[in-house]
């Protein structure tokens, strides 16, 4: 990594570890097995090589939801379903993902406290390396929510949460932050598959920026790929 992106990283967490997947199907799989296993505390900071989408349970219960993957796969961005609420993400190599299991404590205080810890967590990285960001979401915003991150008013980070209550509380709060994304093609790729779902909900590009278009340069996203044999999680030295 460059040391923009360390700095970036180091502010959003002391510790943590670092993941590539080659696509997102095995990413997914693995955030499944971390959910169930991780411990309270942890944060891995993972990305895909190859473009795709992430698109809510939401989705996939809608009429045609089979025939508007298969289009936006055969346009090469591939369609996979993640248990958490939210719209339609873009995904690839330039999109910093975060998967933190909050502190049990904290995840007892509710939704909104999570959210509130991991946007300032970004936001505290954004002004590590120069970056005045604030909680904004902007009109026609990708999978716009209360708790967006904004740099200059335009959305630069997502997040979501999934959660159990019994036996324990316990919260994986989830970041996609725009690196070094191609904002047109990823967007165009969601507003494609909405409209083949009859979705109004339509993302523009305008509403949307990098982290490298604001400050950081020449940040390379692309760790050690790891290929995951199965669901269950590699084991992380940190």
């Amino acid at each position: 990594m460059t040391a923009d992106l360390d700095r970036f990283a180091a502010a959003l967490f002391e510790r943590y570890a670092r993941l590539t997947f080659d696509g997102l199907g095995a990413a997914l799989a693995w955030e499944e097995a971390f959910w169930r296993e991780a411990a309270e505390g942890e944060a891995v900071l993972w990305t895909v090589g190859e473009p795709g989408l992430v698109a809510p349970g939401a989705y996939a219960i809608s009429a045609g939801f089979d025939r508007a993957s298969q289009c936006s796969a055969q346009r090469g961005w591939p369609v996979h379903v993640r248990q958490t609420g939210g719209g339609c993400v873009p995904q690839g190599p330039g999109v910093l993902n975060v998967s933190w299991l909050a502190p049990a404590a904290l995840a007892a205080t509710g939704v909104e406290a999570v959210y509130l810890a991991l946007t300032g967590r970004i936001i505290r990285a954004c002004s590590a390396v120069g970056l005045e960001a604030c909680i904004h979401s902007p009109v026609d915003a990708w999978c716009r929510g209360r708790f967006d991150v904004a740099v200059d008013g335009r959305k630069v980070a997502g997040v979501s949460q999934r959660r159990r209550s019994a036996p324990a509380c316990r919260a994986m709060a989830h970041a996609a932050i725009f690196i070094d994304v191609d904002i047109e093609a990823g967007l165009e790729a969601v507003r494609q598959l909405c409209a083949d779902l009859g979705r109004t909900d339509l993302p523009t590009a305008r509403a949307a920026t990098n982290l490298r278009d604001s400050q950081l340069t020449a940040m390379d996203v692309a760790p050690k790929v790891v290929r995951p044999q199965s669901a269950s999680r590699p084991i992380i030295n940190v």
